[in-house]
């Protein structure tokens, strides 16, 4: 279940130029259709992807998006932070770590780091998140991956939760990622896993199968796109992670039935402070060294 679904983090709009943007491939063939948008399967590497005819994800206002629940402040982030810190400290000491959380969102990963003494940054590209979230806070750049690669900065962690799926040109964003990071730094990623049980299960009707999502990855196109981009794999596994209860019958009420359960702005409703493990094997993590 991601946290971004209306993440900002490119600024190609030509979404579609006859080759699978993983491999450029143009042994191509059709899926399905869905909501308009169709979605293809690249024969040769088995990527998946769809072809809007304008990327969903670049909006002019908040009230655009189906769901921004996420951005908000969340009695369940603590708990969520507090996990993948651990499980980050587990590849390298964060507070001796410069980081770079790249489509930070509205920072709520950053301001988590910071206030634990780690020194760390986000950028994001979306002007409407960078102005309500970000822009009073020197830390955050609203800029692309692209525009800060050409600069040469170097960053010794790289943090991309729930970006990669956002991406129509996931492996040039990978290849950008790879040369902000220092020789022997890590990345650590995570995005939804194309080849779960539950995406086979459900075919057109998964969930994930939305708008906001152009590209989908199985373990097996995480290790061939990363060995590309000299990023040597440490770790890859679906992982769960804690949603509060409301989260849970927002997402839903708004991406199943399309329908208002539960009043979005209930700052007081009870189910949001019970926060729930949850592990559908449908959320990839992964942790990459450099070199």
């Amino acid at each position: 279940m991601s946290h971004r679904s209306a993440k900002h983090v490119n600024n190609d709009k030509s979404l579609y130029k006859g080759v699978c943007p993983l491999c450029n491939s143009n042994n191509i063939k059709k899926l399905f259709l869905k909501e308009g948008i169709p979605y293809k399967k690249c024969r040769s590497c088995k990527f998946k992807f769809s072809v809007p005819i304008n990327n969903p994800n670049f909006q002019d206002s908040l009230n655009e998006y189906d769901n921004t629940q996420y951005l908000e402040d969340n009695i369940a982030d603590r708990v969520n932070y507090q996990s993948i810190a651990n499980w980050m400290n587990t590849y390298t000491d964060l507070t001796k770590q410069k980081i770079l959380d790249v489509g930070c969102g509205s920072g709520k990963f950053i301001r988590y780091l910071r206030n634990n003494s780690i020194e760390a940054y986000g950028i994001e590209p979306s002007k409407v998140l960078f102005d309500k979230y970000l822009s009073q806070e020197t830390y955050f750049r609203k800029e692309s991956i692209e525009n800060l690669a050409s600069k040469g900065e170097k960053y010794s962690t790289i943090v991309l939760f729930d970006v990669l799926e956002h991406l129509e040109s996931p492996k040039r964003f990978l290849d950008n990622a790879s040369k902000l990071l220092k020789n022997g730094g890590h990345l650590f990623l995570s995005t939804i896993d194309a080849g779960s049980v539950l995406s086979m299960l459900f075919g057109k009707q998964w969930h994930f199968y939305n708008k906001y999502h152009l590209s989908y990855f199985s373990k097996a196109n995480i290790r061939d796109v990363c060995a590309d981009c000299d990023l040597k794999i440490l770790f890859i596994k679906n992982h769960g992670k804690y949603f509060s209860m409301d989260y849970i019958i927002q997402y839903v009420q708004e991406f199943l039935f399309r329908k208002t359960i539960l009043s979005k702005n209930n700052k007081n409703n009870w189910l949001g402070r019970i926060n729930v493990p949850l592990n559908t094997f449908e959320i990839l993590y992964a942790v990459l060294k450099k070199g």
